[in-house]
């Protein structure tokens, strides 16, 4: 009579039926390293960001959400900056991880007309993105922080988890199937 194995957290592989010698199973274990070899040529840098990124995209529509409601007079760009960034592990060479966060580039410098440098140039302001990303979210003295950087990821935690997940499992469902 024939060995059976069943893998409970896996979805993707419901169970297996070995043979009734080792051999058999050995074989099956071999075949799966091999295949598992194929899984691991797929997981490049590329593939890592392009999972992330797609597992946080409802997270940052989200996010934008919160900040319009959050911060509604005069932050026009702030609301715009809002992204999501994949970025590869100082630590760990071939692992990328995703950060929220609130950005400046190419938004054009807000000059105080009021204020007048030393050079005869007027200030320059911080952007919006300055006063939301750091002042309004963190908070300072005396400004109570509203953290919705933190509350967003927080409330989008099990889902983005899900599609990892999902993403994962459809990936190494493919690196089976390319033999």
């Amino acid at each position: 009579m024939g060995k059976r194995f069943e893998l409970t957290n896996a979805t993707h592989i419901n169970e297996v039926t070995v043979g009734g010698n080792d051999r058999d199973f050995e074989h099956m274990l071999d075949d799966f390293l091999e295949r598992m070899s194929h899984v691991d040529r797929k997981l490049s840098l590329d593939t890592q960001k392009k999972i992330l990124r797609d597992s946080t995209a409802d997270a940052i529509k989200s996010l934008r959400a919160k900040v319009r409601t959050s911060y509604k007079k005069h932050t026009g760009y702030a609301v715009r900056s809002v992204r999501a960034k994949t970025k590869e592990s100082r630590s760990q060479r071939g692992t990328v991880y995703t950060t929220y966060g609130y950005r400046d580039k190419h938004l054009p410098d807000i000059h105080n007309k009021n204020i007048i440098n030393r050079n005869g140039d007027y200030r320059v302001r911080p952007k919006p993105a300055t006063y939301i990303g750091i002042w309004g979210d963190l908070g300072t003295k005396k400004i109570r922080g509203r953290s919705v950087l933190r509350l967003e990821w927080q409330a989008h935690k099990e889902r983005i988890k899900k599609k990892l997940e999902e993403q994962i499992l459809k990936l190494m469902d493919s690196g089976f199937l390319n033999k």
